[in-house]
């Protein structure tokens, strides 16, 4: 598994994940690049810069936390960046530094 990874140049209608297809062992973690759906009213786009990686994520990667997706899941759910677009209803700004970002684990795991 490679553990250091440049940043992409592509504009914001891509990312890259790193997806387990199933739990069970580390070693099948898989880089893939996919298309984002374009962002909606009131939704952001973050450019990620880092994202953290502990230990209930690897639990879930090795099929030994109870929240354990059944299919295939990125696993990690903490991660810095700047707003690359914000789309309308929205008081923050493309570019800035300074977004706090919470999201639910039902709404991610539910929208796989």
């Amino acid at each position: 598994m490679t553990t250091k990874q440049q940043p992409s140049s592509e504009p914001g209608n891509t990312r890259e994940v790193w997806r387990m297809p199933r739990a069970g062992s580390l070693n099948a973690l898989r880089l893939e690049r996919e298309e984002l759906p374009p962002p909606g009213p009131g939704e952001v786009r973050i450019a990620v810069r880092s994202v953290g990686l502990n230990l209930a994520d690897v639990f879930a990667c090795l099929g030994l936390y109870s929240a354990t997706p059944a299919g295939p899941f990125v696993p990690g759910l903490e991660v810095a960046g700047v707003t690359a677009w914000a789309g309308q209803l929205l008081i923050r700004q493309a570019g800035e530094s300074r977004t706090r970002l919470i999201v639910l684990m039902m709404l991610i795991v539910g929208a796989l």
